[in-house]
């Protein structure tokens, strides 16, 4: 009698392990069935413009036992930086130079809602429920400063949700750093995509994303290639019918600008000599 209460104990704690966020089962952590983050419209944006975001998401849940997911919250959050000089931590970047995000949006079933915001970085989308197999369509403008620092930045997400009465929890890469990620793998079969979900305390792993920031590329250079290629071409393609002869009038006239060329190449030389 005396042991009861510690198997109570025991009992209780293995109860709310099961129920938290950091808990996975065969069905619910595979990658083939977690939530899917797919049709990314990822923008290129020019220094003080704006570009969207687009994703979506949809409930995999329906091959097995068909059941929703409810109370859902999706978190997207800018997190690093990386350019030909290395990578940064959003921190590590002056406040003014980062881009911001603003004016998200979610469209279910055709419906769209909009709402002006502003969070610097991350912004947070609500939503009720997500039937099996339905799929939302989420929305975010990210804004930018002339002074805006140029790169390609990571974009990481965090899903929760409940499943069959269990709240899930899953992150994408970028919550984790690479001592942490590689101490995750591991070569088990038993291991939904060979990752120790527990070590990482998550229920599934779910994709990053990024988009860029970058100056235009000035035009004249394309232009002056295509213009320098045409030039030669044409004079390849002359040189070529001069040599066969079977256009006398033709060969008149190239022997005529050549002399021209020859003598004001001549001109020149000597101008050069005499100065």
């Amino acid at each position: 009698m005396k042991s009861l209460p510690t198997v109570l104990l025991f009992f209780l704690l293995i109860t709310s392990f099961t129920g938290s966020g950091a808990d996975w089962d065969e069905y619910v952590s595979h990658p083939a069935y977690i939530p899917q983050l797919h049709e990314f419209e990822i923008p290129q944006i020019e220094p003080g413009q704006e570009g969207k975001f687009d994703l979506k998401v949809m409930n995999r849940y329906w091959e097995y036992d068909g059941q929703a997911m409810e109370n859902i919250t999706i978190k997207a959050e800018i997190y690093m930086k990386v350019n030909g000089e290395g990578s940064e931590y959003i921190e590590q970047i002056r406040e003014d130079d980062r881009p911001q995000i603003s004016d998200k949006c979610i469209t279910f079933e055709g419906n769209e809602e909009c709402e002006n915001f502003n969070s610097k970085q991350e912004v947070s989308f609500e939503i009720e429920r997500l039937g099996p197999n339905e799929t939302v369509h989420l929305s975010f403008t990210i804004d930018t400063e002339k002074d805006t620092s140029e790169g390609t930045y990571f974009v990481r997400f965090a899903v929760e949700f409940e499943h069959n009465e269990t709240k899930r929890d899953m992150l994408s890469r970028g919550f984790w750093t690479q001592e942490e990620w590689n101490h995750a793998i591991i070569d088990a079969e038993e291991y939904p995509g060979n990752i120790n979900l527990t070590s990482l305390g998550v229920s599934g792993i779910i994709p990053d994303s990024s988009f860029s920031v970058r100056s235009p590329m000035p035009q004249w250079p394309l232009y002056t290639i295509i213009t320098l290629t045409v030039v030669f071409a044409s004079l390849s393609i002359l040189f070529y019918i001069e040599e066969q002869g079977e256009h006398p009038k033709l060969n008149k006239w190239l022997q005529q600008k050549r002399g021209k060329l020859n003598h004001l190449w001549l001109y020149f030389k000597n101008s050069k000599g005499n100065g």
